[in-house]
């Protein structure tokens, strides 16, 4: 790359090194109240306040050998801010997008708290307030909405959870929460494109959210634990994603950079989780734990596709049944600790993660992934088999680590040192912790051919998990 700019013949660079930087400002305030009302009842009111600024820009970290970097996209012929009579850049300049955000956050909540001879009861609300306006710092010509001011956007909502825990004996308990949660989309899933339009997406809803979890707890001398059942249900979930595509999506949009959004999921998580811990002895602990989990699509949301200044519904999109990617589902680990009298202690655990997903590419499960983009009709030869297989979402392989930690202890006077030393994934294993499929091909045809050799040019992208790691740290206390 270094060679590739120097020869450049007018020594500009074609290849840089560039940082995403956002320069965030937030002023806040709270109040809290909290007073008893009754011998047996506690209320617990307070208020949130928060105005958020924040500047969001690209910028050029290296010019990698290069004396200058133009701001314009050769991909689309145009720059990137028509309003700028330099384009040239240097090394610590803006390119690229640049816009700012405001926000103000504003929350109420109250709690009321029972206390009885063998229960404890809570119940709470909370009402959500915010208001988001984006201001574009460049005129990019591909969107007329660019720059300045855009609309604001305002959402609120109002949540509220409640639980009991019972206790059977002193040592044996039950506990049961419930909520519902409205919530307001994060900015990511408000704009079509934030870098570069001020341009809201259509349908806008608070993400709204069920929840209900039981639990027995028991605490013996020589061992305690929980197994709890959880259910969620989450509603007008919104996810946007960037990408270039190679296939024609409409007559508008052809062969172009797009953001994508798929709006109105629903998904569904339940399952079990258990922990525990034994005292072996007075010197050594056993801990076990495992979450059990399955994490699924239940319905089969919209699609949009944002290229420009064009903005299309392109179709629903056949997600139902699918997993959620958001890390594995099942995942067990047994630890081992060792505490020593002359204050030190060595521990270890083993950790087992299975079922985890890759993301999906939503343009590939619409029926316009069956449309030959030559006679923009169905295909006439689809083998149905081919199509499942293509189709079908990736499950990562199950990994299994392990993870060692260690500390000392002094006390040099009235000073205390607290040394402690840590190595994850001991044995270096190599694993994949997530990834997601492309969506450049997201054509039955194209997908055929790139897939022809078994290693395919477009295929699934994956992030790769940390090898061994070392940690230490040391505190002072005084």
């Amino acid at each position: 790359m270094y060679y590739a700019n120097y020869n450049n013949n007018d020594k500009h660079s074609t290849f840089i090194v560039s940082n995403d930087i956002n320069r965030e400002r937030t002023l806040s305030a709270n109040v809290n109240f909290a007073t008893p009302i009754h011998d047996f009842i506690k209320w617990t009111s307070g208020l949130v306040y928060r105005n958020i600024s924040s500047d969001n820009f690209a910028e050029i970290d290296d010019l990698l050998g290069g004396q200058y970097f133009m701001n314009y996209d050769y991909f689309e012929n145009k720059p990137y801010d028509a309003n700028e009579a330099d384009m040239k850049k240097q090394k610590g300049d803006k390119w690229n997008y640049f816009y700012s955000l405001k926000s103000n956050v504003g929350e109420a909540f109250s709690q009321l708290e029972f206390t009885f001879k063998k229960a404890e009861l809570f119940i709470a609300g909370r009402y959500h307030y915010t208001d988001v306006q984006r201001e574009g710092k460049y005129n990019y010509p591909l969107y007329s909405d660019s720059y300045g001011k855009g609309a604001m956007q305002v959402q609120n909502g109002v949540s509220t959870k409640a639980g009991i825990t019972y206790a059977l004996t002193g040592r044996h308990l039950l506990q049961l929460n419930v909520g519902y949660f409205n919530t307001p989309q994060s900015l990511r899933n408000i704009y079509a494109n934030i870098r570069n339009s001020n341009r809201l997406l259509p349908n806008l809803k608070n993400e709204l959210a069920y929840s209900a979890d039981a639990s027995y707890i028991f605490r013996m001398p020589y061992l305690k634990g929980r197994l709890t059942g959880f259910f969620t249900e989450i509603e007008n979930t919104a996810e946007t994603n960037f990408f270039y595509t190679e296939t024609a999506i409409t007559d508008e949009i052809d062969k172009d950079f797009v953001a994508q959004t798929v709006d109105g999921i629903q998904k569904r998580h339940f399952g079990l989780e258990f922990g525990a811990e034994a005292q072996l002895h007075p010197t050594v602990k056993i801990t076990a734990a495992a979450a059990i989990g399955q994490y699924t699509y239940i319905n089969n949301p919209s699609l949009y596709i944002s290229a420009g200044d064009v903005n299309k519904a392109i179709d629903e999109v056949k997600m139902k049944n699918y997993h959620v990617p958001s890390g594995p589902q099942q995942a067990y680990s047994l630890g081992l600790e060792y505490r020593n009298p002359k204050y030190w202690w060595v521990g270890a655990t083993a950790n087992f993660l299975a079922q985890n997903y890759v993301s999906l590419s939503a343009l590939s499960r619409t029926s316009q992934f069956f449309i030959d983009p030559a006679t923009k009709a169905t295909y006439s030869n689809i083998d149905l088999d081919k199509a499942r297989q293509l189709l079908k979402q990736e499950r990562l392989d199950d990994v299994f680590l392990v993870n060692l930690v260690g500390g000392k202890s002094w006390r040099v006077k009235k000073t205390y040192i607290n040394l402690m030393a840590s190595v994850n994934n001991l044995f270096n294993t190599k694993f994949l912790s997530g990834g997601f499929e492309q969506s450049r091909t997201a054509n039955y045809g194209r997908m055929l051919q790139d897939n022809a050799q078994g290693v395919p040019s477009f295929g699934n992208r994956y992030f790769v998990g940390y090898g061994r790691t070392y940690m230490l740290n040391l505190a002072v206390s005084l």
